[in-house]
């Protein structure tokens, strides 16, 4: 993880030499995978590692849940909105990728003009 980022190298080696309630909270507060490795890496039980990481993800989808619903409340989005925004997301998931592929096989071609206007 150091050879990735600086960040996630001191704190990993921080982690490692931490206690193991300290790195319980830490995936209590951060269930992904690096967080997770480390508590491997320190040899800590599975089964109090399993019981931190569902009491933390329950805990993110809780505040998640708590946060989320006002803001739709408030927004109240309309379906015309909705609509729109489901196309718009289609036109970006399938137009975007070709796109893509048009300005590499441009750069390849050593032509510099935008794809949009072949």
């Amino acid at each position: 993880m150091a050879r990735r980022s600086a960040i996630a190298g001191r704190m990993t080696g921080w982690l490692l030499g931490v206690g193991e309630r300290k790195v319980l909270l830490a995936v209590a507060l951060s269930p992904t995978g690096k967080v997770l490795m480390v508590a491997g890496a320190r040899h800590i039980p599975p089964v109090r590692v399993a019981i931190a990481d569902v009491a933390g993800t329950f805990g993110q989808l809780g505040v998640l849940y708590a946060t989320g619903r006002p803001v739709m409340h408030a927004l109240e989005p309309s379906r015309g909105l909705m609509m729109a925004l489901g196309v718009v997301a289609l036109l970006a998931a399938v137009a975007g990728p070709l796109l893509a592929v048009r300005a590499v096989e441009r750069r390849a071609r050593g032509r510099s003009e935008p794809a949009w206007l072949a």
